[in-house]
Order: structure tokens, then sequence, then C-alpha cells
């Protein structure tokens, strides 16, 4: 009887979970003793394969011991994962904040979707993972979801990917990594060890907030919009864009310049104050207008496009500066 009792338990435990609203559920008992679905197996990392179907939902803590092991492996197109409020967690430390960043070895990532498409993870943390937090192909979409102390980035996302409401904290790389045509919203990323947000071609980023990070605060590339967001104390330039759209944005006390636009961007209703080198850096048939620039270390206004300022309330003061004038 009590063989019975024992083969039911297990066959039990084996079984897969269901949250009351049909999602599969994801918990350390079932990741460490029996894998928690099928295409799972006992041990980390848990293996999502598609087979027991597209959602999944977090009922406690995550904790992988391995610094080479995934928490998560995603090998299927279209997968949902809601933290549900808990945390992955690997074990490795790190020390330093921005360019001193530093994290102890191993290739083990939080939730690895590398190449996978249309992946949804949202309302958790995902920390102290030898490589990245979280990576995914095309389509991601992230929500809610903060990242830190971290081996390389906190969050890389391929093209068309929509990050919203995450952060990135203290992490060995960059701290958002976006690929083309994607969007950054309303997110922070902080005293990471190399760019704070960094997206390619045709994106924005928007209402973000970057502070303290090692190298550039945001980095886009052509054909982006960067609105209403702040980059502050970064360790090199504040905001970086070519053939863009900056506007509404606070650049201020970064390394070098505050603002570094070129090949047609468009620099509109900026504050660029109190950089260690000029406010704004604005070239290759480039313009501003509407820009408040003072207090900068080396100047105001730099590049061969200082002759497209638009002449529309540009204010500049500060050092090299007789007037509120700009160049």
């Amino acid at each position: 009887m009590r063989s019975l009792l024992l083969l039911l338990l297990t066959l039990t435990l084996a079984l897969p979970a269901f949250a009351g609203d049909g999602r599969l559920e994801i918990h350390r008992a079932c990741a460490v003793n029996t894998g928690c679905f099928s295409g799972d197996t006992a041990g980390y990392p848990v293996t999502i394969n598609g087979t027991a179907g597209q959602s999944y939902v977090l009922t406690s803590d995550l904790s992988v011991s391995d610094p080479n092991l995934d928490g998560i492996e995603v090998f299927a197109n279209g997968v949902t994962i809601d933290l549900n409020g808990f945390t992955i967690a690997g074990p490795v430390n790190c020390t330093g904040a921005g360019s001193t960043v530093a994290c102890d070895p191993g290739g083990g990532r939080g939730i690895d979707a590398m190449s996978l498409t249309f992946l949804t993870v949202r309302n958790g943390r995902i920390t102290r993972f030898a490589d990245e937090g979280l990576i995914a192909g095309n389509f991601a979409h992230v929500e809610r979801v903060a990242t830190l102390l971290n081996g390389l980035a906190g969050i890389r996302l391929t093209d068309g990917a929509v990050v919203r409401g995450s952060s990135a904290l203290v992490n060995g790389s960059s701290g958002i990594d976006v690929g083309s045509n994607s969007v950054v919203e309303n997110c922070t990323s902080q005293a990471n060890r190399f760019a704070g947000i960094a997206v390619l071609g045709g994106s924005a980023v928007l209402g973000s907030a970057v502070r303290g990070n090692g190298s550039d605060g945001i980095t886009a590339s052509a054909s982006s919009v960067i609105r209403n967001s702040t980059a502050i104390d970064n360790e090199a330039r504040g905001i970086v864009a070519n053939s863009s759209l900056i506007s509404d944005n606070t650049a201020s006390s970064n390394g070098t310049d505050g603002i570094a636009v070129s090949d047609g961007s468009s620099v509109q209703r900026n504050v660029a104050n109190f950089n260690a080198g000029y406010g704004l850096s604005v070239s290759t048939d480039s313009a501003y207008r509407e820009n408040v620039v003072q207090g900068n270390t080396t100047g105001t206004v730099t590049g061969s496009a200082s002759a497209n300022n638009r002449g529309d309330s540009n204010y500049c003061g500060g050092t090299g500066v007789m007037s509120a004038s700009c160049p």
C-alpha cells in the first residue's frame, strides 16, 4: 500500500499544474523535482517547447545555482511568460557600477529565447545571471520586467521589439539593447557598464530615464525618435543619434557632450546643461531650435551644422558665450 501511495504521489507531481485561467504553472518544486509540463524534465533550465501550450505563469521564485545554466529556455514562437511578481535568480555576483561593473563568469541566462519570435514576458524580476538577463528574437514584448546585476545586457532583443515600464540596473553590458523598428517606453536604465538604452534604426525611445551608465546614455541609429527622456550623469555622452528627431529631452551632467547628432538630425526643445563637453554637438546637415544650452564645461554648440541653427528661440549661456545667442 505504501508503495502504491508513493507511486500515485510521484505521478501527481509529474502532471502539469494549471492556474485558474488555464495557464501552465512554473514553480520551484516542479522545476527541480519532476519537470513542470510536457517537454520539460527535472532540473534547470525549465524548457518550454510549446507542446504543453503557449501561456505560462510563475507561481514561485526560481533559483539557479549553476552559473552556466539558464533559468528558462524557450524553443517555440509566440510564448507568453507571466512572472507574476516573482524573481528568476542566478548565482552570479556583480560589483561596481557604470564602467566598473564586473560579474562572475558563466554562460547562464535568465530567460533564453534567442531567435524565437513573438515572445512576451511581463511582471517580474530577472537577476544575477552570468550572460543576458533576457534575450529573444524579433517582435518580443517585455513589460514591467526588472533586470539587474546580470553579466551582460539586462534586456537584449532584436527587431520589432516593444519594451515598456521596465528597468535595467547594474548589468555588465548595455541595459536595454533592441533592434530596428522597436519601441522603448517609460523605462529606466541605470549604472550599466555600457549604454543605458541602445536602439537601431526606425526605433523610438519615449519617456525613459538613463543615469550613471558607463558609456553613452541613449544611442539611436537612423530614422529614430528620442522624446521626453532624461540622460543624466552618464560617463560619456547623454544622447547620441544620426538622421533622427531628438525632442523635449534633458541631457545633464554627462561626461562629455550632452546631445550629439549627425546626418540630418533635428534637435528641438531640449535642455542640455552642465555637461563636461559641449551642450550640443550638431553636425552633417543637422539643425537645432528652441533648445536651452547652458553651463556646459567646454562650450554651448559645436559642429559643422552650427550654421543650421534655425534661430527660433535657442538660448545659450555659460562657457565661451558672451550673450544668450547660440552659434
